[in-house]
């Protein structure tokens, strides 16, 4: 073989095993920091998996959290509804409770309540309002903000039976005056106070109320005061008593605002 050939064959003999120890040294050297990258974060992996596992189990919880939070709000909206209170279903026909519903509606609203609020808010809005009448001395001073034309507009949306069975419309003569005006007051005779006396065998306050309100034959001065300073007593949370605050204080309300010749 020519000398010169035999030159070349070294030669690329010689780069084919430099590539191949090359190529060796890379995958090892490879291999080795991926060996020792592992090694170095095996901690650091750890704590991101558990971070992660933990994160995952926080997402679970709170999404449970919340599902037990918006159920407890509707159960809690259920049981302040008045068609889901028994003694109320076993008082008033379906008709008459549609009614009584719109009558607790147009109060709550006529205090700044909302539909959407919550429980608590609930609460502070009809404390606040309590607390608008607390530290009066007189009747006389006694102040409510219903507009008296919109609760007008609402006994136009009540069935005339459902009006009748809560108030009739009687008459009064003005103090220093000798004008006779149509006055409102409860229906002794209607469902409404055949209502309050059977809640009432369960609940002192409202036993209270219909006892107060038998004796006097009208809301007196006496049954004002009680609801002004004893107002923590009448537990906004049950529907009954709602109820009867709303009637309490728009059939107030009509009497100081209607001047209606009889």
């Amino acid at each position: 073989m020519p000398e010169g050939l035999n030159i070349v064959k070294s030669v690329s003999t010689t780069a084919e095993k430099m590539h191949e120890t090359t190529c060796q040294y890379r995958y090892n050297s490879f291999s080795f920091l991926n060996l020792e990258f592992w090694n170095k974060n095996r901690y650091k992996l750890c704590v991101f998996t558990n971070w992660l596992n933990l994160k995952t189990n926080d997402m679970k919880n709170l999404l449970l959290l919340s599902t037990m939070i918006i159920a407890l709000s509707c159960t809690t909206q259920r049981q302040n509804d008045l068609s889901n209170d028994q003694t109320i279903k076993e008082s008033f026909n379906s008709t008459e409770i549609n009614d009584l519903t719109k009558i607790q509606r147009f109060f709550d609203k006529s205090i700044g309540l909302t539909k959407s609020d919550k429980q608590e808010d609930l609460e502070r809005v009809y404390t606040d309002f309590f607390l608008q009448n607390a530290y009066i001395e007189k009747i006389s001073d006694f102040k409510l903000s219903i507009n008296f034309n919109d609760q007008k507009e609402l006994y136009n949306q009540l069935d005339q039976k459902t009006f009748n069975n809560i108030w009739t419309i009687s008459w009064s003569t003005k103090w220093g005056s000798n004008d006779t005006l149509k006055h409102i007051k409860l229906n002794h005779q209607g469902k409404y106070v055949e209502f309050l006396k059977a809640s009432g065998e369960h609940d002192s306050v409202i036993n209270n109320y219909c006892n107060s309100l038998e004796i006097a034959g009208d809301i007196s001065p006496t049954m004002v005061a009680d609801l002004i300073k004893n107002y923590k007593n009448y537990k906004v949370n049950n529907p009954k008593i709602r109820l009867l605050i709303a009637i309490h204080y728009l059939t107030l309300n009509d009497q100081f605002e209607r001047k209606e010749k009889y």
